[in-house]
């Protein structure tokens, strides 16, 4: 008994310790975001602690369960960005925002909603996402991140169920519906070739084929004299089009000494490629 109740005076000094020593800065609204939640919803699980600013840690006992307490909190988070998102990857834009309306290019370069649609509804329509799912592993994803896109998705879904949306950019609005794993798949695929493809948006969806009597004095053209496209000229299109002076996206850090801190503590922040706001947000 003496024991018991010598941890106990242990535990609770740690715990007003604990209190005491927290940053000066803190906030009470930010000492008041260490709560935690439980959601569930057909058969999947995960345990959400929120830390200081509102940081969630997810615990799950699979890898579904992970990928549904993952978007659970991204909803709760940013359930517009990510609806948005989701209308994009559908190809959609055009009818909820407009054809003519810009999309704000964290899926795609694409200019002009219309642009956006068509680039993908085409690869919807040619079924690209489907068959790389289906291949598989490792060509294909792994089981464990079939699992994690499953359970994004039922997460965000149930989240949807369950809350009523107060953010004004997208409260009501239609667009905002539940997702399927193919939806998630799609985003997954739209930041993936962001780099590549993702960057010639417009120019893929503005391509057309030669008129016939173009095309035929092309190759009159080509016979009699043998000439190709420019290697150079192709090249600097190349890089134009890929400089990196035109890209949002970059790796960075900064570091401050404990000089330079409130709390007399080192400080790094870094930004592994994606930016803070929007659809890439990080």
């Amino acid at each position: 008994m003496r024991t018991r109740f010598r941890r106990l005076v242990v535990a609770a000094v740690a715990l007003l310790t604990a209190t005491a020593s927290l940053p000066a800065a803190a906030t009470a609204a930010e000492r008041q975001d260490r709560r935690q939640e439980r959601p569930e919803h057909g058969g999947l699980s995960a345990v959400i602690r929120y830390t200081e600013y509102g940081i969630p840690h997810i615990v799950a006992r699979d890898y579904a369960g992970l990928g549904f307490g993952t978007g659970w909190a991204q909803a709760a988070d940013q359930v517009c960005t990510l609806a948005d998102g989701f209308v994009t990857v559908r190809g959609e834009r055009s009818h909820f925002f407009g054809s003519d309306a810009a999309p704000d290019l964290s899926l795609s370069s694409a200019t002009r909603n219309l642009s956006s649609d068509l680039y993908f509804r085409g690869v919807r329509e040619a079924g690209t996402v489907e068959r790389l799912l289906a291949e598989p592993a490792p060509a294909g994803p792994s089981r464990a991140s079939k699992d994690l896109m499953r359970g994004f998705a039922a997460g965000y879904n149930a989240w949807l169920r369950q809350h009523r949306i107060t953010d004004p950019a997208c409260a009501d609005a239609a667009w905002v519906r539940p997702v399927t794993v193919a939806d998630v798949a799609a985003r997954g695929y739209a930041l993936a070739v962001l780099g590549g493809q993702g960057r010639g948006v417009d120019g893929i969806t503005a391509a057309q084929p030669p008129t016939a009597t173009a095309r035929d004095a092309d190759a009159t053209s080509s016979a009699t004299s043998g000439e190709r496209p420019d290697a150079e000229e192709t090249a600097r299109a190349a890089l134009g089009l890929l400089a990196a002076d035109g890209s949002d996206r970059g790796s960075n850090a900064v570091a401050f000494s404990g000089s330079t801190t409130a709390n007399g503590r080192g400080l790094l922040l870094g930004n592994p490629h994606y930016p803070w706001q929007g659809g890439r947000r990080f």
